[in-house]
């Protein structure tokens, strides 16, 4: 993907749908045109719109494939975006933005082995690639390599500072290893190399949140939101912000913003599903982290909260599978034994 971009946007708040595809632009090459300044805008949806047109004129056009893998994945379609990463490597398996792209689409769904490999793979055909040189840190800091993460991420500054990429995931190497404040410094010289992308507010909204500062948190989300107004995670984390302020209400309305923004984005099902839970509305709470696992969101609690919520509404034989399944992610998961107690299975 483009790892600069200019500063020319002026975004509202309120959501937009993508500018319709002119049925006159035919050529492969106007639709890349088109998708690139839209991006200079700001305007990821009508990008992605524009690299899909592309590609129907071109399936095989290897840039509109990476570009909109990039895309995809800030946009939190990973399944999408890594299916078409894959496809990209196949047929461009000597082009190290292929690889790059694709470790980063791997990571950010969940698999940073497969990404490590992906992002080495691009720096067997480039040793001085800084996509991949940042993709890598950030897959080696969700491994817990912390020096590695740290070296990779300072290697690609070093080769170029004015990558908001590598700038950025400085940001997320520093992150891992509890340097807030130094993150959050990395993330606003990213910010200001690449303006157009709001996840990286998003970003510095986490870390702020770390360090208490949750004013300065829903302030930084809310420029995610002028950014981007149609970014899922953006509403996601601004619902978490709330949920954890036991503000239910205004928690549940975003969560159901994000969903609106983006329905193949399962954290704010099971969001959702959390406050839900919290309110003791137990049986709406159950197909919401359901809908989460089937996006494929993966986590212990998600199985046995489904499992608290049947026990709690008397349906232990619906209750003990799902109970049973978070025990075997991890059998010291306590909430999950609480439940088998309930169900008188311990």
């Amino acid at each position: 993907p483009t790892d600069r971009l200019p500063a020319r946007f002026q975004r509202s708040r309120e959501p937009a749908e993508p500018a319709p595809v002119d049925s006159a632009v035919e050529t492969t090459a106007e639709q890349l045109i088109a998708a690139n300044q839209a991006l200079e805008q700001g305007d990821i949806n009508t990008a992605i719109a524009r690299y899909q047109a592309a590609l129907e004129i071109n399936p095989d056009n290897v840039t509109a494939l990476t570009k909109l893998a990039y895309l995809l994945t800030i946009r939190r379609s990973y399944k999408e975006a890594v299916e078409v990463a894959r496809r990209a490597t196949e047929l461009a398996p000597n082009n190290p933005d292929t690889h790059a792209t694709l470790a980063m689409a791997l990571d950010w769904s969940g698999q940073p082995d497969a990404a490590i490999q992906a992002a080495l793979k691009a720096l067997d055909v480039n040793q001085q690639h800084v996509p991949a040189l940042a993709y890598l840190a950030e897959a080696y800091a969700d491994k817990g390599r912390w020096k590695l993460s740290m070296q990779s991420a300072q290697q690609a500054v070093e080769i170029d500072p004015e990558s908001y990429i590598a700038q950025r995931n400085l940001g997320y190497a520093r992150e891992a290893q509890g340097d807030y404040q130094g993150a959050i410094e990395a993330y606003r010289q990213a910010i200001s190399l690449a303006p157009e992308f709001s996840y990286i507010h998003l970003d510095v909204a986490r870390n702020l949140r770390v360090l208490g500062d949750t004013e300065g948190a829903i302030r930084e989300v809310e420029k995610a939101i002028e950014v981007d107004p149609n970014d899922p995670a953006a509403y996601d984390q601004l619902g978490l912000i709330y949920y954890t302020s036991q503000e239910f209400e205004r928690a549940a309305a975003e969560f159901q913003k994000a969903i609106e923004a983006n329905p193949k984005y399962a954290l704010p099902y099971a969001h959702l599903g959390w406050v839900l839970y919290a309110e003791r509305q137990y049986e709406e709470a159950i197909p919401q982290l359901q809908k989460a696992l089937e996006l494929g969101a993966e986590s212990v609690e998600y199985y046995y909260e489904i499992g608290l919520s049947y026990a709690l509404i008397d349906q232990c034989e619906d209750a003990i599978p799902w109970l049973q399944k978070a025990l075997e992610l991890d059998p010291d998961a306590q909430p999950a034994h609480e439940g088998m107690k309930l169900c008188g299975q311990e």
